[in-house]
């Protein structure tokens, strides 16, 4: 049965990448959160998508040149921006919730892989089994798979092959081919994002596994059945 993952928890109603929103998703029935993780100037993971806070928050600045002090002073549509410990204790709350956890690049860039994977692995050990760390570098990924995590390769382009050791591919549905099958790879991919429930059910009938939509509820209301 094909499945749907709440993109940034449910955007198309709360602001993403938040608690509200990630609860909200979880309320309306959501088994799979996607959710991304940036690192503060002082190696702390917190849960957003941008480096640059501009779009979400309204003001200059960049997280990676922000302590958590700083960062939390940060507003996203009017709520605090999430630490990873905040996101890993909601996950624990949650005994049948699975998480796919993006590893964003431009921490990557400051930190390091190995820096990065650390930080943000320590605060994710006690949810180790129902997380998939994910991301668009096959460098931290492999890593990742090397110390025994489920790993996810994220591409915005159709790969002629995956890393080794991928257990999941997110691909952008920009980026599937217009006929025929969806998966060439025996390992399950993921579709985003997508919010039409029609689109969703023809890419699954072509192989897509999941379904990685901003309108979980919407999504969850017309597709009955689905995980």
């Amino acid at each position: 049965m094909p499945a749907l993952i709440a993109h940034r928890g449910y955007p198309r109603r709360y602001p993403e990448n938040t608690l509200s929103g990630f609860t909200a998703a979880i309320g309306r029935g959501a088994r799979h959160i996607e959710m991304d993780v940036q690192l503060s100037a002082d190696g702390v993971p917190v849960v957003f998508h941008d480096d640059d806070v501009q779009r979400l928050c309204g003001v200059p600045g960049r997280i990676t040149d922000m302590s958590l002090a700083e960062v939390r002073q940060l507003r996203v549509g009017g709520e605090p921006v999430p630490t990873m410990a905040e996101f890993a204790r909601l996950l624990q709350a949650h005994a049948d919730l699975h998480a796919f956890v993006e590893l964003k690049q431009e921490s990557i860039d400051v930190a390091g892989e190995a820096a990065m994977l650390a930080a943000v692995t320590e605060d994710l050990e006690p949810v180790r089994a129902r997380c998939t760390l994910i991301s668009f570098n096959a460098g931290i990924l492999r890593l990742a798979a090397a110390r025994g995590w489920d790993a996810g390769w994220v591409t915005e382009d159709w790969p002629d092959a995956l890393p080794e050791g991928m257990r999941v591919w997110f691909c952008d549905v920009r980026a599937l081919p217009s006929a025929g099958p969806v998966n060439p790879f025996a390992v399950p991919l993921a579709v985003y994002a997508v919010s039409d429930a029609a689109l969703a059910q023809r890419l699954a009938g072509r192989g897509a596994a999941y379904i990685e939509t901003d309108d979980i509820a919407g999504m969850r209301r017309a597709l009955p059945g689905w995980a």
